[in-house]
Formats: C-alpha cells, structure tokens, sequence
C-alpha cells in the first residue's frame, strides 16, 4: 500500500469520514441510485475517497450476514468472504477455554480474533498478520467489539514466536493462485505450519474440501489430530484441523452444524468412517438429507450406521428409515408417494393433489429432467418437496414433506 493510500484508509475512520458514511448508508437502504450518490459523495471528498466510502459502505451491508456490528467495520472484500462468520467464530472459540494467552496469525479482518479475544478466561490475546493494513482493519473491528487486553502486530508467520503462547489459531491464506484444496499449495503450506508449531495446541483454519495427509499431519504435529468440519445453516463452511489439547476428539472426524444459536456434533473415529452403510431394497416412510458438513467429512455412511438408516444407491447422499431422526445434522422429509422420474406424470400428480408450490432436490439424476420439474406450472395451495434420485439403479421421484427436527435435547 502506498502513501496516499495509507493516508486514504486512516481517513476513512476519522470523525470527518464518519457522516459521509452514514449519508452513503442512509442513501443506499433508500435504494437511491449508486451514480446519484457517487456525485453526492465527490461534493464533499476527493473521487478516491468517495469510491472507498461506496465499497465500504458495500461490504458492511454483504457483512449483516457474519458480523453483528457490520456497521461499524471495516473490511475488504476479500477480507470480509475469508472471514469467519460470528456463530463459528464463538463455537471455536469455546475450544481455547483455559488457554490464557493466545495468537491468531493471518488474523485478517478479526473474525477469529475478535472471538478469540472476548473469551471470559483470555488474559492476553494477539491478533497477527504480514499486512499492514489488515492489520489496522482488526484493531480497528476489535475495537469495535470493545475486546479487553489486545494487542494486533505485524509479522510473517514465519518470524513470529508462537513458543510463548498456550494456544493458536491461524487461517492460512487459501486463495495464492486460486482457490485451492491442496493443503501443500496454502500460504503458509500446511508441513510448515506443523513443523513450525511442533507441540503448541492449534486450530488450523482450512477449506472444506482440503486433501490432507493425516498420518503425516499426526507426525509433524506430534499430536493426535482431529479434523473438524463447521457449517452455519446449511452450508459447510471450513475444515478446522485441531491438535494438542484444542483435540477434544483426538483422532476423530467431527461434523459440526450451527443454526439459530444451536450446536450439533457427529464424530467417529478414522477406522470407523470407510464402513458402508447398506443399501435399502425399497423407499422408507422418511428420507433424510445429510448436512453439507456430514458430507464433507465423509461420515454419511458413519452416521447412517449409527441412526440405523440405510442408503437408498451407493454413492448417493439421501438416506431412508422407518422413523425420523431426532438431529439437526439430517434434513427429514416424510414420504408421501415413489413414482418414475416422467416428468409429465409428475405434474398431473402434483395438480392432483393440489400442489401449488415446489422444492426441488436432486442426486443422481440428469439436472435436466430437474430443471423440467421446476418449471412445471401449478396453481394449488399445497407445498411439496420433489426428491430426484435413484434406488439402486432405478431412477425415481419422492414426493415428500418436510418435517420439522426434534432434537435430542428437546
């Protein structure tokens, strides 16, 4: 970042930035159009400065999504999309308890940081990164988010002394040359990571689909490791690789959903999660959808085994069972009626039973005849889930309702 540029960015949260932003809010949530307050913006403000409020004020309302105080922040865009979401921030979090002095290197723009620092127990926590200007954004969230006993440094991972703490956190960057899922190709790689750590308890923030090699992971660290995938919603949104004491489930895969203030966990051990699940003869009265982490981890077989379901082909997600699964890491869908995938005769049935509105989900089956379903014309006041898919071999159509999950703890 050059001098102008520095001398913009420490503008931009100055007290004289502070109404232009606000104006700039306030225009938007009006849907005034972009071009109007772009001149609006150079009447006060040089062209540059009034392009840095409009990306800013941009980025703040994509963040409502992650951050409580979006508001407030600043961020990049490509600060704001590697950033850790507010519920996973605070679950992992919760895996630091009684480490009191902790790091989270490529800190970026705080996401990590921020939870990490506002731990009831954290007597020191230190947010690190290379670049200068990440590392004014989290200060500057941190502050935000009125974090006690902070400090934010600029440092290389591979300069930084990580000897001296309890604990780290670090989030690699994963976008060098592209996105990648090659843990050897992250920056810093992952072997440098675990050589540089040795027995320092970690949680390593990694993409989802990341291939790593666990064995050699296990050796470099000198821990047992566990291999964490962390959805909020229905998505899975990173693979956390956690060793030393941070490895609640030393030598598990665990998948992990967060929605609406709630936590649920499935873990198995590594031998456990090659088992196959069986393969179901006919369609149950409930089909069950794993969540986006259950599949990334590979442990659909694991958790069907231990729900006594059973795979409707192999190689295919949905699972069937006689009776729902009280968990919110399966979807449930109660099953109204199996017929072929004709799309025709699907329609005539949906009308028939006055179904006006569809959902439509697909493994196994050509996106066409999916696409066909959707465009189906209906007129009724019934909803309905339409599930393409195969049994065994056969392709077939599911009519299905949802069904609202009883968990466990209920």
């Amino acid at each position: 970042m050059n001098s102008n540029s520095q001398e913009d960015f420490a503008w931009l949260f100055s007290e004289e930035a502070a109404p232009l932003l606000q104006a700039c809010c306030d225009n938007v949530n009006d849907r005034v159009n972009a071009v109007r307050i772009a001149k609006m913006l150079r009447k006060s403000t040089t062209p540059q400065r009034a392009a840095m409020i409009m990306e800013l004020t941009g980025q703040r309302m994509r963040a409502r999504a992650k951050f409580s105080r979006s508001d407030e922040m600043l961020m990049t865009r490509r600060g704001l999309e590697q950033s850790t979401s507010e519920p996973i921030a605070w679950f992992k979090a919760r895996r630091f308890s009684g480490a009191e002095n902790v790091a989270d290197i490529c800190c970026g723009i705080g996401g990590d940081f921020i939870a990490l620092a506002r731990r009831q127990d954290a007597a020191r926590t230190v947010g690190v990164d290379r670049d200068p200007l990440c590392c004014t954004m989290a200060r500057h969230n941190a502050s935000v988010y009125q974090c006690p006993d902070f400090d934010v440094i600029q440092s290389s991972f591979e300069d930084f002394d990580a000897g001296p703490f309890d604990a780290v956190h670090i989030d690699p960057d994963r976008r060098v040359d592209g996105r990648t899922v090659n843990a050897d190709t992250i920056d810093p790689p992952l072997e440098t990571i675990l050589r540089k750590l040795g027995n320092v308890s970690a949680g390593i923030k990694l993409a989802p689909a990341t291939i790593i090699d666990e064995q050699e992971a296990r050796q470099l660290s000198g821990h047992n490791i566990e291999r964490n995938w962390i959805g909020d919603k229905r998505e899975c949104k990173q693979q956390v690789l956690w060793t030393g004491r941070l490895a609640q489930n030393a030598g598990n895969r665990t998948a992990t959903s967060i929605r609406d203030g709630q936590v649920e966990q499935f873990s198995t051990r590594e031998g456990f999660v090659d088992t196959p699940a069986s393969v179901a003869n006919g369609v149950g009265k409930f089909i069950f959808e794993p969540h986006p982490t259950v599949i990334a981890a590979g442990l659909g077989d694991a958790l069907a085994n231990d729900r006594d379901l059973k795979r409707l082909a192999p190689r295919i997600a949905y699972l069937t069972g006689k009776r729902p699964a009280n968990t919110g890491l399966l979807s449930i869908f109660r099953v109204i009626d199996v017929m072929t995938t004709n799309v025709r005769r699907i329609g005539k049935k949906l009308k028939k039973m006055g179904v006006g509105r569809i959902e439509v989900k697909h493994r196994g089956v050509e996106l066409v005849t999916a696409e066909q379903v959707k465009r189906l014309k209906l007129s009724g006041t019934e909803k309905m889930t339409v599930i393409l898919t195969r049994l065994t071999t056969q392709r077939i159509a599911i009519l299905a309702k949802r069904k609202k999950v009883r968990r466990d703890s209920d």
